[in-house]
Formats: structure tokens, C-alpha cells, sequence
């Protein structure tokens, strides 16, 4: 009964991650600065999520992020 309700929480909070995750907007943090330093800080945020998907075994598919399946 407890690893039942331990794998619904584990779900409900992947759920969580995957919708901030899916509604995440990188573009009111680069307002400021050059186009050229807009770019380079746009990349280097897309180089950190891309690091974060995967330690977490996600993958983004027509920009919708979705845990990877298993095998």
C-alpha cells in the first residue's frame, strides 16, 4: 500500500515538473541587452535544460516536454 501511494506521488510530482516545465517562458529574462548577448544567454539556458532533461530522462517533442519511456 505505501509504495502504491509512494509511485502516485512520485507521479503527481513528475506531472508538476513536466507542466512548469512545458509552461516555462525563457523570454521575459532576455529583455535586456544586445541581440547578440540575447542570443548567447537564450543558448546557454537551452544548454542548462538540456542538461536538467537528462538527468531526468525527459524529451521534448514539438515543444512539449514528456518523460522518456522506459526501454
Amino acid at each position: 500500500m505505501a509504495k502504491s501511494i509512494s509511485k502516485r506521488a512520485g507521479e503527481a510530482l513528475s506531472q508538476q515538473a513536466l507542466d512548469a516545465l512545458n509552461n516555462f517562458d525563457l523570454w521575459p529574462t532576455l529583455r535586456v541587452g544586445t541581440m547578440g548577448e540575447r542570443r548567447h544567454s537564450l543558448l546557454r539556458h537551452e544548454q542548462r535544460i538540456e542538461r536538467v532533461m537528462d538527468s531526468i530522462h525527459l524529451v521534448r517533442t514539438q515543444g512539449v516536454y514528456t518523460l522518456r519511456s522506459a526501454g
